[in-house]
């Protein structure tokens, strides 16, 4: 059965267009231009809402990254790209063998 969500992936949320298009020091050519990049923006932040929507999708099936993100400081990104990059936890013998693993442990050349 799935848990509550500590917190769930959200796009920032930002829109500074108005202050930008509503000025009067632009010339016609460069708000035509700003407008274009707006609607590129527009498109970008639509496919990140999308991707964020799936992230979320993916935390609420899965007991493992639910439980990562108990941990203070882990969010849904983190937690589902530890479940990803260390799989099987159980192949290793120690928290230190994961903690090597993932390069958490510096190595010194000698």
């Amino acid at each position: 059965m799935a848990r509550a969500i500590a917190c769930r992936a959200e796009p920032p949320a930002q829109d500074l267009r108005g202050k930008y298009f509503d000025s009067s020091e632009l010339t016609r050519y460069e708000k035509d231009e700003a407008g274009r990049l707006a609607e590129r923006l527009d498109l970008i932040e639509k496919q990140i809402g999308e991707l964020y929507k799936k992230i979320n999708e993916e935390v609420e099936k899965d007991d493992k990254v639910q439980k990562i993100m108990t941990v203070p400081g882990i969010g849904p990104i983190t937690a589902l790209s530890y479940v990803a990059y260390v799989g099987d936890v159980g192949r290793f013998e120690n928290a230190h063998q994961i903690s090597n693993f993932i390069g958490f442990v510096p190595k010194v050349d000698r």
